[in-house]
């Protein structure tokens, strides 16, 4: 499996990861190996070469832009609580832009990624049982403020199962957006 993704800027990297260290010290539940990041696009299988030249065009076509982080979410079903973007005209243009540009890929029309299905959002914790959500959302509750975030590069991420679960992340592919200006 492979996993789109875009990643931030230092500070926001560096925050993510603080507070993902909070959480495993609590839950035991760790995101070590992971870049902080919001998903844009998964695939069953991809021609890696051809998806890397065609990302690569894309990256030079496209700035890099910012999102802010307003709210605190949650996806029951997988025991995932996320830091969730504001969805942004400009967000769902380069998630759209992405699709468009890539559509020649898709292989899972039922991928929660695509538009029209797509929630943007930065994972910060998952395949958590309900004693640990809540309790992740007590520690978040007086701790969470909002945040603006950079928004600066996409990495190819291939994933590697073992006993159904994602065990192994590589990137095989990083590009930075263009700088503003």
């Amino acid at each position: 499996m492979y996993a789109v993704i875009a990643t931030f800027d230092e500070k926001t990297t560096n925050r993510v990861k603080e507070i993902w260290k909070q959480i495993e010290k609590f839950t035991g539940v760790s995101m070590e190996g992971l870049d902080p990041h919001i998903t844009f696009a998964d695939y069953h299988h991809i021609d890696e070469k051809s998806y890397l030249q065609k990302l690569k065009q894309f990256t030079k076509r496209t700035s890099a832009f910012s999102v802010v982080f307003s709210s605190i979410g949650m996806f029951p079903s997988t025991g995932t609580i996320f830091l969730a973007p504001v969805v942004t005209k400009e967000l769902q243009d380069v998630h759209r832009s992405f699709h468009e540009y890539f559509g020649d890929f898709l292989d899972n029309e039922q991928s929660y990624y695509v538009p029209d299905q797509w929630v943007p959002h930065c994972t910060i914790a998952s395949r958590l049982d309900k004693n640990q959500s809540l309790r992740i959302l007590e520690h978040m509750y007086g701790k969470f403020r909002v945040e603006q975030a950079a928004l600066q590069t996409i990495k190819v991420i291939k994933v590697t199962y073992e006993n159904n679960e994602p065990a192994i992340f590589e990137t095989i592919g990083e590009y930075s957006l263009k700088e503003k200006g």
